[in-house]
């Protein structure tokens, strides 16, 4: 899958994580994904399907590798494409739970806090 080109002024970490999602505003309907990448502001993943309608606010469960525990996000939905037979699709993120970040993903998260994008 070509992912498009980068626009972004902030740098990119490549992080595949598997991830559910769930629109805030719209039917109780679970989507499976896989980040693709991070930045200090959002990130972008793929998903084997996506509702068209679904725009906002949507949830984000990722699921950490070390431990196999679980980060839940709140994220806003600002891009999707479909590509072939996937989407791809782009969030900022708004939200991250306290206690993932506190206990999870303490460093990580500080110097995310310290660059946080402010738009």
């Amino acid at each position: 899958m070509k992912i498009p080109s980068n626009r972004r002024k902030s740098g990119r970490f490549q992080v595949p994580l598997d991830m559910e999602f769930v629109s805030i505003t719209g039917a109780a309907r679970y989507y499976l994904g896989k980040t693709i990448n991070f930045s200090r502001c959002g990130l972008s993943f793929v998903a084997n399907s996506i509702d068209r309608k679904i725009d906002g606010l949507i949830m984000i469960k990722f699921k950490l590798l070390q431990d196999y525990s679980y980060v839940y996000a709140l994220a806003d939905i600002r891009w999707k494409k479909k590509i072939a037979d996937k989407y791809l699709v782009g969030v900022k993120i708004k939200k991250i739970d306290q206690e993932s970040r506190d206990k999870k993903l303490d460093f990580p998260f500080k110097i995310w806090e310290l660059n946080s994008c402010d738009n």
